[in-house]
Protein backbone atom coordinates (compact mmCIF):
# COMPACT_ATOMS: atom_id res chain seq x y z
CA UNK A 1 0.00 0.00 0.00
CA UNK A 2 1.04 3.35 -0.81
CA UNK A 3 2.47 5.87 2.08
CA UNK A 4 0.24 9.09 2.71
CA UNK A 5 1.78 12.23 1.19
CA UNK A 6 2.27 15.73 3.28
CA UNK A 7 1.45 18.69 1.24
CA UNK A 8 3.33 21.14 3.37
CA UNK A 9 4.17 24.05 0.73
CA UNK A 10 8.02 23.42 0.95
CA UNK A 11 9.47 22.35 -2.99
CA UNK A 12 7.30 19.86 -4.86
CA UNK A 13 4.83 19.97 -2.00
CA UNK A 14 2.98 23.14 -2.29
CA UNK A 15 -0.07 24.26 -3.53
CA UNK A 16 0.38 23.70 -7.17
CA UNK A 17 1.53 20.29 -6.38
CA UNK A 18 -1.34 19.44 -3.78
CA UNK A 19 -3.60 20.08 -5.88
CA UNK A 20 -2.26 18.35 -9.38
CA UNK A 21 -2.43 15.45 -6.48
CA UNK A 22 -6.42 16.02 -5.81
CA UNK A 23 -7.00 15.67 -10.07
CA UNK A 24 -5.42 12.92 -10.22
CA UNK A 25 -6.79 11.32 -7.33
CA UNK A 26 -10.50 11.74 -7.14
CA UNK A 27 -11.20 9.16 -4.84
CA UNK A 28 -8.13 9.68 -2.15
CA UNK A 29 -8.57 11.11 1.34
CA UNK A 30 -7.38 14.33 2.61
CA UNK A 31 -6.61 15.23 6.34
CA UNK A 32 -6.23 18.85 7.23
CA UNK A 33 -3.54 19.24 9.80
CA UNK A 34 -2.22 21.89 11.72
CA UNK A 35 1.25 22.93 11.09
CA UNK A 36 3.12 22.40 14.25
CA UNK A 37 3.64 25.49 15.45
CA UNK A 38 -0.35 26.59 14.85
CA UNK A 39 -2.27 26.66 18.13
CA UNK A 40 -4.43 23.30 17.90
CA UNK A 41 -7.30 25.06 19.66
CA UNK A 42 -8.25 27.00 16.98
CA UNK A 43 -7.52 24.59 14.12
CA UNK A 44 -9.71 22.04 13.25
CA UNK A 45 -8.67 18.08 11.57
CA UNK A 46 -10.68 17.84 9.10
CA UNK A 47 -10.59 14.31 6.92
CA UNK A 48 -12.10 15.29 3.40
CA UNK A 49 -12.26 13.06 0.44
CA UNK A 50 -10.42 14.15 -2.58
CA UNK A 51 -12.85 15.12 -4.90
CA UNK A 52 -14.59 17.06 -1.92
CA UNK A 53 -14.62 20.89 -2.98
CA UNK A 54 -13.82 21.92 0.57
CA UNK A 55 -10.38 20.17 -0.08
CA UNK A 56 -9.75 23.07 -1.96
CA UNK A 57 -10.45 26.06 0.31
CA UNK A 58 -7.60 28.10 1.50
CA UNK A 59 -6.29 28.71 4.72
CA UNK A 60 -6.64 32.71 6.44
CA UNK A 61 -3.55 33.67 4.38
CA UNK A 62 -5.34 32.05 1.00
CA UNK A 63 -2.62 29.32 0.74
CA UNK A 64 -3.77 25.36 0.91
CA UNK A 65 -0.44 24.41 2.25
CA UNK A 66 1.14 26.69 3.89
CA UNK A 67 3.02 27.55 7.64
CA UNK A 68 -0.48 27.30 9.44
CA UNK A 69 -1.96 23.91 7.50
CA UNK A 70 -0.55 20.76 6.15
CA UNK A 71 -2.29 18.33 3.81
CA UNK A 72 -1.95 14.60 4.10
CA UNK A 73 -3.22 12.41 1.44
CA UNK A 74 -3.38 9.31 0.29
CA UNK A 75 -5.35 6.89 -1.80
CA UNK A 76 -6.77 4.85 1.23
CA UNK A 77 -8.58 6.30 4.39
CA UNK A 78 -6.46 4.62 7.16
CA UNK A 79 -4.12 5.35 5.68
CA UNK A 80 -4.47 9.34 5.24
CA UNK A 81 -5.59 9.00 9.08
CA UNK A 82 -2.58 7.42 9.91
CA UNK A 83 -0.42 9.83 8.52
CA UNK A 84 -2.41 12.73 10.18
CA UNK A 85 -1.55 10.58 13.73
CA UNK A 86 1.98 11.62 12.91
CA UNK A 87 1.53 15.06 12.80
CA UNK A 88 -1.20 15.62 15.48
CA UNK A 89 -3.27 14.82 18.13
CA UNK A 90 -6.08 16.63 18.00
CA UNK A 91 -9.03 14.00 17.25
CA UNK A 92 -10.09 13.84 13.48
CA UNK A 93 -13.42 15.08 12.49
CA UNK A 94 -15.14 13.91 9.09
CA UNK A 95 -16.22 16.55 6.66
CA UNK A 96 -20.50 17.33 6.20
CA UNK A 97 -20.38 19.37 3.21
CA UNK A 98 -23.30 19.57 1.61
CA UNK A 99 -22.42 21.19 -1.45
CA UNK A 100 -22.18 19.08 -4.52
CA UNK A 101 -19.75 16.71 -4.37
CA UNK A 102 -19.14 16.73 -0.52
CA UNK A 103 -18.33 14.23 1.77
CA UNK A 104 -21.66 14.55 3.85
CA UNK A 105 -23.53 12.12 1.55
CA UNK A 106 -20.29 9.86 1.65
CA UNK A 107 -19.50 9.06 5.71
CA UNK A 108 -21.49 10.21 8.94
CA UNK A 109 -19.98 12.53 11.33
CA UNK A 110 -18.31 9.70 13.06
CA UNK A 111 -16.97 8.73 9.92
CA UNK A 112 -18.92 5.88 8.86
CA UNK A 113 -19.56 4.98 5.21
CA UNK A 114 -22.87 5.74 4.44
CA UNK A 115 -25.63 3.64 2.96
CA UNK A 116 -26.30 4.28 -0.72
CA UNK A 117 -30.44 4.61 -0.52
CA UNK A 118 -32.05 2.52 -2.78
CA UNK A 119 -34.34 3.75 -5.44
Amino acid sequence: MEPSILFNGSHDHDDPDYLAWLDANPEGFVANVPHPHTPYDNFPVVMHRASCPDARNGGQDGKLTSNTQWKVCALSRDIAEQGARRYTQVPLRYCQSNKIGGCGRYWTPEGNRRQEKLA
